[in-house]
C-alpha cells in the first residue's frame, strides 16, 4: 500500500517538479492509514471478563418503513486477538421486538440508533455462549436475556492440497500476524 502511495506521489513529484507536493502526499496518505486503522478496527470492551468486540448489526424492518424494526441480529467476537487469524469465537445473535415485556433488552436493542444489545445484555448470556462459534437466538424471558435456541455456525470445507502442491511448508493460519482491516476487506501479514 505504501508503495503505490509512494509510486503515486513520485509522479506527482515529476510531473509539478515541487518538492513538497511529495512529502505532502506521503504525510496526508500516512494520516489515512492511521485513521482507517483506528476506526475501521473496533476495539474490544471489557463485559463481564470477556473480552467482547462488536462486529456488525443488521434488522429487519416491516413494510411499513417507519415502524420500529421487528427483529435484529448482532455479530460479535468472543475472546478474540485483533492480531491473530482465527482465535476467539463468533457469535450470530438473534433477537426480535417482544410484545410481553416492553423494557426488555431486545426492544432496547431495536429503538436505539445502533440496533446493538447493550453490555448488561451480553452480560447475562455470555456465561452461557456455547464453546464453538454459534449462531444463537435470545429472548428476555422473567427479566433475563435467556439463550433459547443454539446452530452451529456454517464452517466452509476447503478443497484438499493437491499432491503437487505438498511439497511447500504449511503453516497454521492462527500463528500469523496481521494488521486488520487496513482498509475495507484489506489486511496485512
Amino acid at each position: 500500500m505504501m508503495r503505490g502511495a509512494t509510486s503515486t506521489s513520485s509522479n506527482l513529484h515529476s510531473e509539478g517538479g515541487k518538492s513538497g507536493r511529495v512529502r505532502d502526499q506521503v504525510a496526508v496518505l500516512t494520516v489515512t492509514v492511521a485513521y482507517f486503522t483506528a476506526t475501521l478496527m473496533p476495539r474490544p470492551i471489557d463485559i463481564g471478563g470477556y473480552s467482547v468486540i462488536y462486529l456488525e448489526c443488521s434488522t429487519v424492518i416491516s413494510d411499513n418503513c417507519n415502524s420500529t424494526p421487528e427483529s435484529g441480529t448482532n455479530k460479535i467476537s468472543v475472546d478474540q486477538n485483533p492480531q491473530r487469524y482465527d482465535s476467539g469465537r463468533m457469535f450470530s445473535i438473534n433477537f426480535a421486538w417482544n410484545p410481553h415485556d416492553p423494557t426488555a433488552a431486545e426492544n432496547e436493542a431495536l429503538l436505539c440508533e445502533t440496533y446493538d444489545l447493550s453490555a448488561d445484555a451480553l452480560a447475562q448470556i455470555l456465561p452461557d455462549l456455547p464453546v464453538q462459534s454459534s449462531i444463537v437466538d435470545v429472548q428476555t424471558i422473567n427479566s433475563l436475556l435467556t439463550i433459547t435456541s443454539v446452530k452451529p455456525m456454517r464452517v466452509f470445507n476447503f478443497p484438499s492440497i493437491p499432491p503437487d502442491l505438498r511439497v511447500i511448508p504449511e503453516i497454521y493460519i492462527d500463528s500469523l500476524t496481521c494488521v486488520k482491516n487496513l482498509a475495507p476487506g484489506v489486511s496485512l501479514v
